[in-house]
């Protein structure tokens, strides 16, 4: 069988607690716990949005080994349009299922990448090498301290938290949210450069876990009327 390409689309694959005023508090409703371990229970909230963003970023600096899951919508010009991987830093690697563009048509295929190549299964289930991952697919690339997710949302400015009540008030249970704006040229690390002309910046929502040093749970980048979907979690 013929050998598949993948498309040569250029892309570098690759944090509001208000201060509440003083009431008169009601009564506890029967059964609840008392206040001492109400309060011990409370997740550890963090006050300042940037330093939340920053302790994140150190987190994914940290990390060696994660499962990420992609998907956008009404993006145009990606390579993978959705995928999930579980990803590494030492080697750098990669495995996973994604939609691609393979010969110019989009289809489903497990992948790997390893040793800087992308292989694709074949229809035998045998890997076939298709090229270099850096500069058409490379998810390793997200976990990479100076190209990746780290340095990325390190650009987001201004970040605030979405509302008093971030915990539990944003799609993630057990989470802090945040919304902000990150710089076109950080984007890049995973959305394609012909998506983001004429933008100076896009909108990014984060959700962040106070219980695990703020680590990055999800994030939503909005490019024009598309959007992308990145969730990972850390498997070390």
């Amino acid at each position: 069988m013929p050998t598949p390409t993948v498309s040569a689309v250029a892309t570098a694959l690759a944090a509001v607690l208000l201060a509440g005023g003083c009431s008169t508090a009601a009564p506890p409703p029967a059964g609840s716990p008392p206040a001492a371990e109400t309060a011990a229970a409370a997740p550890d909230l963090p006050s300042d949005p940037s330093a939340a963003v920053a302790d994140a970023a150190v987190r994914l600096r940290a990390t060696t080994a994660a499962a990420i899951m992609v998907a956008t919508t009404g993006i145009e010009n990606l390579i993978a349009s959705s995928y999930a991987a579980q990803v590494s830093t030492d080697p750098a690697a990669a495995n996973g299922n994604a939609n691609l563009m393979i010969n110019g048509e989009r289809q489903q295929a497990n992948f790997q990448v390893r040793d800087g190549e992308l292989f694709l299964d074949s229809a035998d289930g045998e890997p076939i090498a298709v090229g270099p991952a850096r500069g058409n697919f490379d998810p390793t690339l997200l976990l990479d301290p100076q190209l990746g997710l780290a340095s990325m949302i390190e650009t987001i400015s201004p970040v605030s938290f979405e509302s008093p009540q971030p915990v539990n008030g944003g799609q993630v249970a057990g989470t802090v949210k945040l919304r902000g704006e990150l710089p076109v040229a950080a984007a890049e690390a995973v959305l394609p450069r012909d998506s983001l002309r004429n933008l100076v910046s896009l909108p990014v929502t984060l959700w962040l876990d106070p219980d695990a040093g703020n680590a990055l749970v999800q994030l939503i980048i909005t490019a024009g009327g598309g959007a992308l979907t990145l969730q990972i979690r850390d498997t070390h």
